[in-house]
């Protein structure tokens, strides 16, 4: 009889389920539960919780007096020899020192974009923009000008300040001191302090790459006492385009503060939202253009 396996987790669920799937498909009855829908649409803790072997779960933070509540969960529904398995939110502005949730992006959310058209705003590029600007009144020519003028702005080496990029690492590792050493897979903590400069670990602030996602099945495996292929580039690469909907460019200052080498090699930007988005100059073009000219 298969052991009946529940991740209770957001979108980096899903490639847990795909790794569990695929080496012991046959062993486990697996189920998946994004956490923030089932939240936010106020519904019911599944049935599949109660009779659960093995519970992966992330620690959001606690809703007291709410059936969601972790306590609730850990204690009062699932089975006393449950195993549990808990793993943080791997969440990450080390690289993009600035608020996402900006105006700009705020004034594009509709029922198509729910997010707006770019997830993930950049703040700093508001103080390039007055509210008085009659940006209708131009031309194509000066909106290029215009375009180029600012994005060159944004490319100086000096545009966030250290002790601004400073700030969101003290609140980063603050964050992932809360979160992954307060989990089962401790290790990340380390992995990520260690090589977040040397290697891409978020393609955005939600979103890991595929080395960080590898090395954190590699870890759930070993708690189940499972082996796992953590070298195999097939695996590597799955991972590595499973949540990469926006890969967000490194800016020059931040690549200049951490002295972050492996981007200027290979300075790609994506969207599978626009196809024009190729590196970080298209980037931001298009970003201005979505943010402050087509709304």
């Amino acid at each position: 009889m298969k052991q009946q396996v529940t991740i209770w987790a957001n979108c980096q669920g899903g490639v847990i389920y795909y790794m569990l799937n695929k080496y012991y498909g046959d062993n486990f009855e697996i189920r998946i539960y994004l956490n923030y829908e089932i939240i936010k649409n106020k519904e019911l803790i599944p049935d599949f919780f109660i009779d659960t072997d093995i519970f992966i779960y992330q620690n959001y933070s606690d809703k007291p007096g709410s059936i969601y509540d972790l306590s609730n969960i850990l204690n009062n529904i699932l089975k006393k020899d449950c195993i549990k398995i808990c793993i943080p939110f791997l969440q990450s502005d080390l690289l993009f020192p600035f608020d996402h949730n900006n105006l700009a992006n705020q004034k594009t959310i509709n029922e198509k974009f729910p997010h707006g058209k770019f997830f993930y705003g950049i703040s700093i590029i508001e103080k390039f923009f007055n509210i008085n600007d009659n940006l209708h009144l131009l031309d194509d020519n000066e909106k290029n000008i215009m375009i180029d003028q600012i994005i060159d702005k944004i490319l100086d080496v000096n545009c966030i300040e250290p002790d601004n990029i400073k700030n969101y690492y003290d609140r980063n590792f603050d964050f992932f001191e809360k979160k992954i050493l307060n989990s089962d897979v401790p290790e990340l903590y380390n992995f990520i302090k260690n090589n977040f400069t040397n290697i891409r670990l978020f393609h955005n602030r939600n979103h890991p790459t595929g080395i960080l996602l590898n090395q954190l099945i590699k870890l759930i495996f070993n708690l189940l006492k499972l082996s796992y292929d953590e070298k195999s580039e097939c695996n590597i690469q799955f991972l590595e385009k499973s949540l990469k909907d926006w890969v967000v460019p490194i800016l020059p200052s931040v690549r200049k503060h951490y002295n972050i080498t492996y981007e200027n090699i290979d300075d790609k930007c994506s969207s599978v939202w626009n196809k024009d988005i190729i590196d970080t100059r298209t980037y931001l073009k298009q970003y201005i253009l979505d943010m402050y000219f087509d709304n």
